[in-house]
């Protein structure tokens, strides 16, 4: 397709590019993508009024076309595999990853099935500052897949958005960051911290890494080296340990190994990952105890790393007390699932900056038409995966339950994605539907 390119004139955006689109806003006012103009809708009642308050996203301009990570399958890697990669790893040039350039100190969790493109979208209207990371992706789902599928995103609002990476063999991580270097994300990260048994147990990566600092350090370098190349941070995603290594001298030990071959950033989930009780990923959320204080230990002691505390994170004001205690930042997960608009004044309160300050009202009509312009490009999209995200922006509040259930009916019916978005604005009052962050 054509290159998008957006420009902003006061309350109204124009997009040009996009061909003979027009697009049906919960079907009382177009939006029309006619290599001209993106114009307010004129619409009423509880739909979406932007006569009231037009403030047409800009996101709308940069719509890329791509599918949800693909997870492959990695085998198992042996032991001359792993004996060759830590042979050949003593000959190499030591390169030490560069800082992330935009800091991460707010960030949302890389979550399967969740933090797909649709919903980093949602997230950029809530939010401009936070660090968004993608779902991870196999190296071999690169290798062997459609990786321009996989790597495509809505650049540039996305950024700062970040990639993660999975895998156990220092050469397909190696061409995996090769193919995702092109793509210009602002950092690339190794995952060992996954405990489910299809990454950790069948497919030997993820938490399972944290078992051997050693070559884990070797896969770093390898991915490092490649993403020198463009001067890409690589980071890891970890626990604090795995299984009966769970000590503190054993996590200082890990960090260790991965800082002597470059790694410099970590984010660590303060809970140690339990492989050998057959836990779900769930139960390894809930179960093992959160120990907030080796990551602070962590910080003492590599004065020139930054670390993230992950885990447990409910609110601002707990992410804040977090950073006033020295941690480089904080990841949030479920509570962004859970509550996306709770986080809304994350901005003011953690960057120092604006808040986006849309309504939902207006993130509900930016959002309808993206996802129509996006099934029909993609017409194996599934309505429920696109209007995912958007299920959770009004928790706790009245006419939520209505809302959700309006959603999962028509999207069971195959109604038209803007219909079911018309028909669930209508089970939310005025009030919450207006209402914006300061």
């Amino acid at each position: 397709g054509s290159h998008v390119q957006p420009t902003v004139m006061g309350e109204h955006t124009r997009i040009h590019g996009l061909g003979l689109i027009s697009v049906v806003i919960f079907g009382l006012s177009q939006v029309s993508y006619l290599r001209g103009s993106l114009t307010h809708a004129n619409l009423s009642d509880k739909s979406i009024d932007m006569r009231r308050s037009v403030r047409c996203w800009p996101l709308l301009a940069r719509l890329r076309t791509s599918l949800g990570p693909h997870r492959g399958n990695l085998g198992i890697r042996s032991a001359s595999l792993r004996s060759s990669a830590l042979e050949s790893s003593k000959t190499s040039g030591k390169v030490i990853s560069p800082p992330l350039a935009l800091g991460e100190r707010f960030s949302v969790a890389p979550m399967m099935d969740y933090t797909d493109r649709h919903f980093r979208f949602l997230l950029r209207m809530i939010t401009k500052k936070a660090w968004l990371y993608t779902e991870m992706i196999t190296s071999e789902a690169l290798i062997h897949g459609d990786a321009d599928r996989l790597l495509r995103y809505h650049d540039p609002i996305e950024h700062p958005v970040a990639l993660q990476l999975g895998g156990s063999d220092p050469d397909s991580l190696a061409k995996g960051v090769k193919k995702a270097l092109p793509y210009a994300y602002d950092a690339i990260n190794l995952n060992c911290g996954c405990p489910s048994d299809k990454v950790s147990g069948r497919g030997s990566f993820g938490a399972a890494l944290m078992k051997e600092p050693d070559y884990t350090a070797v896969l770093c370098e390898s991915m490092i080296q490649q993403a020198a190349a463009t001067d890409t941070p690589v980071s890891v995603k970890c626990r604090i340990g795995v299984d009966e290594n769970d000590d503190y001298h054993y996590l200082k030990q890990f960090v260790t190994a991965l800082g002597d071959v470059g790694v410099r950033h970590f984010i660590i989930h303060a809970r140690k990952a339990i492989l050998n009780m057959n836990l779900s990923p769930k139960q390894n959320r809930e179960i093992p105890p959160l120990k907030y204080q080796y990551v602070h230990r962590l910080v003492v002691d590599f004065p020139s790393y930054s670390f993230v505390l992950n885990g447990g994170v409910k609110s601002l004001e707990e992410a804040d007390e977090f950073l006033k205690a020295g941690v480089a930042g904080v990841m949030v997960g479920r509570e962004i699932i859970n509550r996306p608009w709770y986080w809304g004044d994350v901005d003011r309160r953690l960057f120092g900056v604006e808040n986006p300050r849309l309504s939902r009202r207006e993130i509900l009509g930016n959002y309808s038409a993206y996802a129509v312009v996006e099934m029909e490009r993609d017409p194996r999209l599934g309505i429920s995966t696109v209007l995912k995200p958007v299920q959770h922006l009004f928790v706790g509040e009245r006419g939520a339950r209505a809302y959700r259930r309006t959603i999962a009916e028509l999207s069971a019916k195959k109604v038209a994605v803007d219909e079911i978005l018309k028909a669930a604005i209508n089970c939310i009052g005025d009030q919450d539907l207006d209402q914006r962050w300061p």
